[in-house]
């Protein structure tokens, strides 16, 4: 599937389900090719004006993210046509005894990219629960959900419960996703000056960001710029190297916006000149600058293996104290159970009908007094 496409919600025919639509956008995103297309039709457009309010809000919010993935992408692309290795790869490429021939079959889940394990939502939302139910086998290691941040534990198969707002989506541990916030239409053309780096906590890692003219065939005779990216999770530090080749390619200076999951750090920020000139940090006591090497440096603490959670999600600035640690890590330990996540719901509606009620009680109390009182200020006839 490495030029794979397909009409996203259908070329003609069939029929109209506003929520499959946005699932089959949400699928579209994490396709080597996001192509929404179909006949000249009123009945089977596919702006996402012409749908609902819910669901046009899910798939803008998707094809924003398909924007934002694009450094991610690209790098990938080149991948695929360097080392003939497909953008999407099916599980049992790499587990054919498990996922093919074994009991841990996952038809629908396959490897984007080097980073990401992708499984599309492809039925309708359980009514009584308001989220959809997908099968997806998870191979052993340590996987993070990419939407909400969920630690899970492989090696295992299990039901995953998402809104229409999510699909499974997993970072493996110590997976690198550089992404970008400048996604106008303006911006498509040049390579970015901000990049925001998704560092997800527990394994050594490499990723190199590679990046071109993005309009000539010059690729072809290496004329690119590489930026190796490196978690050394034993040193709890991640580097960012300097650019290699042709530096002109990439902007003068770049703000770097790291993010780490499943950490305990905060989020680290930091601009960085190309040619070495100098890196201000915002936060000095977690980067540091080599002049010498040319390259950013940010260490961190991290309470994982402890068996704390914390997740530094986008544009979160603070760290999961040990309550909200403690809970999350409760949660990890019971799988995500969905019955258990609607039952604490129950609780909090029950409260909150509770406290109505007695709300109401107190107001009925206050009312009545009034009345009271004022018959006898009439008896009196003071009023």
């Amino acid at each position: 599937m490495d030029g794979g496409s397909h009409d996203i919600g259908g070329h003609m025919l069939g029929y109209r389900d506003d929520e499959l639509e946005a699932r089959w956008y949400q699928y579209g995103v994490f396709s080597p090719i996001n192509r929404l297309h179909s006949s000249n039709s009123a009945f089977s457009g596919k702006e996402p004006w012409n749908f609902s309010m819910e669901v046009r809000s899910t798939m803008d919010d998707f094809l924003r993210l398909r924007h934002k993935l694009v450094p991610y992408l690209y790098t990938m692309n080149y991948r695929a046509w360097k080392e003939d290795t497909p953008i999407v790869v099916p599980m049992y490429y790499d587990y054919p005894e498990t996922v093919f021939w074994g009991k841990n079959q996952a038809p629908n889940q396959y490897f984007f990219g080097s980073e990401l394990m992708v499984t599309p939502v492809t039925t309708k939302c359980i009514p009584e629960l308001k989220r959809a139910k997908t099968k997806v086998w998870l191979p052993e290691g340590t996987w993070f959900d990419f939407f909400n941040g969920m630690i899970y534990e492989g090696g295992r198969s299990m039901d995953l419960y998402r809104t229409l707002e999510e699909i499974p989506v997993l970072a493996k541990a110590g997976a690198i996703i550089p992404m970008t916030e400048k996604i106008s239409a303006l911006d498509v053309e040049s390579n970015p000056d901000e990049l925001t780096v998704r560092v997800y906590a527990g394994a050594d890692n490499t990723f190199v960001l590679y990046e071109d003219d993005n309009t000539t065939m010059a690729y072809e005779k290496d004329d690119c710029a590489k930026t190796s990216m490196t978690l050394d999770w034993g040193a709890r530090k991640f580097t960012i190297a300097p650019v290699e080749g042709n530096q002109s390619l990439v902007p003068e200076s770049r703000m770097y916006c790291v993010e780490f999951g499943g950490s305990t750090a905060k989020r680290s920020e930091g601009l960085c000149k190309r040619r070495g000139s100098g890196c201000r940090s915002q936060r000095e006591r977690r980067t540091s600058y080599d002049r010498g090497n040319r390259c950013k440096t940010a260490g961190y603490r991290d309470n994982l293996s402890a068996g704390r959670y914390g997740d530094c999600k986008e544009r979160c600035h603070d760290t999961c104290d040990g309550s909200a640690a403690a809970r999350r890590n409760q949660l990890r330990h019971q799988r995500a159970d969905p019955q258990i996540f609607f039952t604490k719901q129950t609780e909090r509606w029950q409260f909150w009908l509770q406290s109505c009620r007695a709300w109401n009680f107190q107001t009925i109390c206050a009312v009545r007094c009034w009345r009271s009182l004022r018959h006898k200020l009439l008896q009196k006839n003071t009023i």
